[in-house]
């Protein structure tokens, strides 16, 4: 797998709360991306955090305007389920999975649900890729 810096949502980013990630892909006017040729969302973990008893889900979010904490046009397209942070003990592939071809608005971006604050070392990786 080759990973594109241009398709990057973030690099080793240390997430304790709820954030929207580092990079914002602008996808122009394609509206269906990945149509024909599937794209998928690559999560990693880089670091490994140390707590048990904490989740953090990914999501999906696509907006017209550029995705941010604040900007309530969020639509969440696709929630990506973490597990317990029990499982990121180690470094490697958290998950991926594949983005929906339609529904797609200008940009996409990934939002990092904390439901409660993870005060760790953990950092994630996300970008997208073709296999």
């Amino acid at each position: 797998m080759i990973q594109d810096v241009d398709n990057s949502f973030d690099a080793a980013v240390l997430v304790t709360d709820a954030k929207v990630s580092t990079n914002v892909l602008d996808l122009g006017s394609i509206t269906e991306a990945g149509a024909g040729t599937p794209l998928y969302i690559n999560v990693y973990c880089d670091t490994a955090f140390s707590s048990d008893d904490k989740t953090i889900q990914v999501d999906l979010i696509t907006s017209t305007g550029v995705p941010t904490a604040a900007n309530t046009l969020l639509t969440v397209l696709m929630p990506t389920a973490v597990d317990s942070i029990s499982g990121l003990h180690a470094a490697g592939l958290l998950a991926k999975v594949p983005i929906p071809s339609t529904g797609l608005q200008r940009y996409i971006a990934l939002a990092y649900v904390v439901p409660t604050a993870v005060a760790e070392e953990g950092k994630l990786t996300a970008f997208l890729t073709l296999e």
